[in-house]
């Protein structure tokens, strides 16, 4: 068995039969239909089983997946900027990458006072004007914790 600290997990699947669907079960739940990547967040610590099984005008078998998740709920994500421009710089473009403390939390960023918005990596701002800009970006663990911004410059 697999072991993690995200309580977030996602599922790539496919079929060798063109045309087909999915259905998809969580732990003891029913199958219900999904489609690839398939994702679960905020998992609870412990053990958990995925299935998932194609369907082309009769059921195929089931693959499955079992893995525990280990971590603490209680403690928000840490996000790390992984690229970004030069500082200073002379381009009006801006890309950053960046992820998280685990893995596969939601992300929100911020560029100098605007709000923080839904995001995801990479990050990229067009046409930005002269001066000095400052980039933000958090993650968003289990149960809405937000973790420390990280910023540049």
């Amino acid at each position: 068995m697999s072991v993690t600290t995200s309580p977030y997990f996602f599922f790539e699947f496919v079929s060798d039969r063109t045309g087909s669907t999915f259905e998809c079960l969580l732990d003891r739940g029913a199958f219900e239909p999904c489609t690839a990547p398939w994702t679960y967040v905020g998992l609870a610590p412990g053990p958990h089983g995925f299935a998932v099984r194609a369907m082309r005008g009769r059921t195929g078998p089931a693959a499955s997946f079992r893995w525990a998740v280990a971590f603490d709920p209680a403690r928000p994500p840490e996000t790390t900027i992984t690229r970004h421009p030069d500082d200073p710089s002379t381009v009006t473009d801006a890309t950053f990458s960046f992820h998280a403390e685990p893995e596969g939390a939601p992300f929100e960023c911020r560029l100098d006072d605007a709000p923080f918005e839904p995001c995801s990596s990479p990050k990229q701002y067009n046409r930005l004007g002269e001066g000095r800009h400052t980039f933000r970006v958090r993650a968003v663990g289990a149960g809405g914790r937000r973790g420390p911004p990280a910023s540049h410059p």
